[in-house]
């Protein structure tokens, strides 16, 4: 988690998996690192508050719920998290 700073994002690749964590208020969060619209990095849009802003095309997406927040029908996908020891968890389904 040292790695990560307060308020910050940091893309990861477990097993090829495009993922996104995400610092925020001390929670930690995980997402997919991919829009959903064109398939661009997250990673390279601006956290603001609680949303992620796609660097594409602007849209906007709640990162404790993945949902777009124009329209709760687009998400992307988001994975259970946990930090023991200082050390972040990020609970993936292979």
């Amino acid at each position: 988690m040292d790695r990560l700073p307060e308020e910050g994002i940091r893309p990861f690749y477990p097993k090829g998996l495009a993922v996104l964590l995400v610092r925020r208020g001390g929670e930690l969060f995980a997402l997919s690192n991919r829009c959903p619209h064109l398939g661009c990095p997250l990673s390279q849009g601006k956290l603001e508050g609680d949303v992620i802003r796609c660097p594409c095309h602007d849209w906007t997406f709640d990162v404790r719920t993945g949902e777009l927040t124009m329209s709760r029908e687009v998400k992307v996908a988001t994975f259970p998290t946990k930090v023991e020891s200082g050390k972040a968890y990020v609970l993936l389904e292979v």
